[in-house]
């Protein structure tokens, strides 16, 4: 797992990292045993447990005209209940405008998940997340199964201990046309102009952010770190 943040400055990037791993240092430790489900004894096991965790793809995933759009912009949001979430959370799938590896526009979707409760004084704080390898189909979004394909092996656990999680799908997963396949420019731009269109799907977002990634999605943040680095800080 890789994390990175977005920087101010040097000292405030130092301190923000540290409290950042601190913080999910704990978070492991919150989890509830009882949310936590069995692993599959068996392969025919298994296979009925990936068909009960998928989830329809529905007309919300297909691509809109994206003409009078840029990068970064809100394209379609829903609530929905389908995920097993911490008691208390939240929801919203957004589908949003973001760009390919060479440049050309393309539609993203993804989920922004709430915390319970109220948020904090800035709003909640936020974790971009970038997802591992979890295939290179369209069935294959995180946002399309019930557990977002982690779980509480890593992703609930942030949202139970107060973080507001903006998970992309990358494109070409759940969004039509073909998925860039470990291209870390690809991913690093559907998470950063994720961020921008997470605030426009729900205005309680803070405004400081971090992301974090784990197998193709550690790639990713770190790519994300590259480019905010050498861009001073611009999306």
């Amino acid at each position: 797992m890789t994390l990175a943040i977005r920087p101010s400055s040097r000292a405030q990037s130092a301190g923000a990292v540290l409290s950042g791993l601190l913080s999910l240092g704990a978070i492991g430790a919150a989890a509830r045993a009882e949310e936590v489900p069995a692993m599959p004894r068996s392969l025919a096991e298994a296979v009925r447990m990936e068909r009960a965790d998928a989830l329809p793809r529905t007309a919300f995933y297909d691509t809109p005209s994206l003409a009078g759009s840029k990068a970064g912009d809100l394209l379609r949001k829903e609530k929905f209940t389908g995920y097993a979430i911490p008691r208390g959370a939240t929801a919203m799938r957004i589908l949003y405008h973001s760009l390919s590896a060479d440049g050309a526009d393309v539609a993203t979707s993804g989920v922004v998940l709430i915390p319970p409760g109220e948020p904090p004084s800035g709003g909640w704080p936020v974790i971009a997340w970038a997802h591992g390898t979890s295939g290179v189909a369209r069935m294959c979004a995180p946002s399309l199964e019930k557990d977002m394909e982690y779980g509480e092996e890593g992703l609930m656990p942030m949202v139970r201990a107060g973080f507001a999680v903006v998970a992309t799908d990358y494109h070409g997963l759940g969004t039509q046309g073909p998925h860039e396949y470990i291209n870390k420019t690809a991913q690093a731009r559907d998470v950063i102009y994720s961020v921008p269109a997470a605030h426009a799907a729900v205005p309680s977002l803070g405004r400081r952010w971090v992301v974090i990634g784990h197998s193709q999605g550690g790639i990713t943040a770190w790519s994300v770190a590259e480019k905010i680095l050498f861009s001073s800080g611009k999306m």
